[in-house]
Formats: structure tokens, C-alpha cells, sequence
């Protein structure tokens, strides 16, 4: 299961949104009492499907940068 360490500034709902999950499948995984309050340091669990940001290959993201008119080197 990947996981995420929460850093200054985050939120569940942006954290839900760039993993592709809900703020409630957050709250259910971490057993999170209140979905407002996350701490600096926190490691949270990710749902099982959702891709750790430390396994993104090059060829991931290379349509990326392709949509943006990023030109790669790689």
C-alpha cells in the first residue's frame, strides 16, 4: 500500500484529488477523527490502487509533458 507524508499545507481533499480517491476513503484508511486537522510528519495510508508518487516512471510522464507542450530530454 503506498503511503503519503503530509507536508505543510496539504489538505485531505487535495491529497484526495491528486490520488485519485475521496477525502472519506482517507479519513476510513488513516482512522482520522476529524478530516480538518492533519499533522506535518503524518504518514497517511493511500488506498491500495493508487500509484506511489515514488514508482512514477519516465514513461508516465511523458504524455504529461506532451499535453502541456513540455519538451523532455529524456
Amino acid at each position: 500500500m503506498a503511503t503519503y507524508t503530509v507536508k505543510k499545507g496539504d489538505t485531505l481533499w487535495a491529497l484526495a484529488k491528486k490520488y485519485n480517491t475521496t477525502v472519506n476513503n482517507l479519513v476510513k484508511l488513516n482512522d482520522i477523527d476529524d478530516p480538518d486537522f492533519i499533522v506535518v510528519g503524518q504518514v497517511l495510508r493511500l488506498d491500495s490502487n493508487t500509484p506511489s508518487t515514488t514508482n512514477t516512471t519516465k514513461s508516465q510522464t511523458k504524455p504529461i509533458l506532451k499535453l502541456f507542450g513540455i519538451q523532455s530530454n529524456t
